[in-house]
């Protein structure tokens, strides 16, 4: 963070009336997106178990993982979904719901997956574009290669989560 130097102490009389209005607004539009989100990605989690569809794709997350040589943690040598517990269930089906990293590897080997895969995926890409889409990052966030003017000033009041807004 860039601080530059007062020139004049803070006058009550004569209050920073921008910059108040500029914390209103982030603190405004950090309350209406924060709580939306959590849910749309629960919603979307709770579809995707739904279908059961994380029994057909873990391998080929696992796959992608081993492809990046990324550090995978406990999902590198899971041998079954089942195997999870709810909380890294949940995060391990977000990830792979809003990965575009991810998504992208799914799209350049298509060729090498199942028919059961490939029909997970179908389902998948449905969940995705009725939740994933909805969220406040990517529908207001700046993605330069999706330019617009909206997404490059409305960026630049998303927060990430309380102490991000806060700091």
């Amino acid at each position: 963070m860039l601080i530059l130097p007062m020139e004049r102490t803070f006058d009550i009389r004569r209050p920073p009336i921008v910059t108040l209005l500029l914390l209103i607004v982030n603190v405004a539009v950090f309350m209406v997106t924060s709580g939306s989100d959590d849910e749309t990605l629960l919603a979307a989690a709770d579809a995707y178990e739904s279908q059961q569809i994380l029994e057909s794709e873990l391998p080929l997350f696992q796959a992608y993982l081993e492809s990046r040589s990324a550090e995978t943690g406990r999902w590198e040598n899971l041998g079954s979904a089942d195997e999870l517990g709810g909380r890294e269930r949940y995060h391990l089906i977000v990830q792979m719901l809003t990965d575009p990293e991810y998504a992208q590897y799914l799209e350049r080997n298509t060729d090498w997956f199942t028919f059961e895969q490939l029909d997970a995926l179908e389902t998948k890409a449905g969940i995705v574009e009725t939740y994933v889409g909805q969220l406040s990052y990517l529908r207001y966030g700046f993605i330069p290669a999706e330019f617009s003017f909206v997404t490059m000033f409305s960026s630049q009041l998303l927060h990430g989560d309380v102490f991000h807004l806060v700091g």
